[in-house]
């Protein structure tokens, strides 16, 4: 951790100091994705995502299409031949291969990048990730006078204890 001495005149800042021991303790868990999804793998991709999909027709090797296979079938593309391209990442495959792969998982077959889905659980846990990955990363560098992100990071740490009672309660009531 990066400490830095106290200015003259100020003293301690009791929530910062908590928030630091929850993270060192390791008592603040990460999105729980095995719980919160007990199969294991991401929901299929949203259709609204897979029908907005940009095709192109492949131009043949260039700097732009290095790769000259489809990843998924691991056959070449031949030619103005149909493929799609994925916004976040830029992989491309073959359009149905690709549209198939969707439809069971809404990550690239490449380097695993999420993707849209039409689950409202699974898009919530994404975001929630996100935000905790964020508030760990600023809280490790932040100042006594930060207050607010202190308090963001207080909120979503009882946000969490107070999701996981809710789980213990409908388990131990099967509600």
């Amino acid at each position: 951790m990066n400490f830095q001495p106290l200015p003259d005149g100020q003293g301690p800042n009791q929530q910062l100091e908590l928030a630091r021991f929850l993270l060192d303790q390791g008592l603040v868990d990460e999105v729980d994705w095995e719980e919160a999804f007990p199969n294991g793998k991401p929901p299929p991709a949203s259709t609204e995502f897979i029908n907005s999909l940009l095709v192109v027709d492949f131009p043949g090797p260039n700097k732009e299409f290095v790769d000259v296979r489809c990843p998924i079938c691991n056959l070449l593309y031949e030619e103005d031949e149909k493929i799609c391209v994925l916004p976040q990442c830029k992989h491309n495959f073959h359009t149905k291969c690709l549209t198939i792969w969707l439809k069971f998982t809404s990550t690239c077959p490449m380097c695993r990048i999420f993707l849209p889905t039409d689950c409202e659980a699974w898009e919530n846990a994404k975001k929630m990730k996100k935000e905790q990955e964020y508030l760990k990363k600023r809280i490790e560098t932040v100042t006594p006078s930060n207050v607010q992100l202190i308090e963001k990071f207080y909120d979503f740490v009882h946000f969490v204890a107070a999701a996981d009672n809710i789980r213990y309660l409908k388990s131990v009531f099967l509600l």
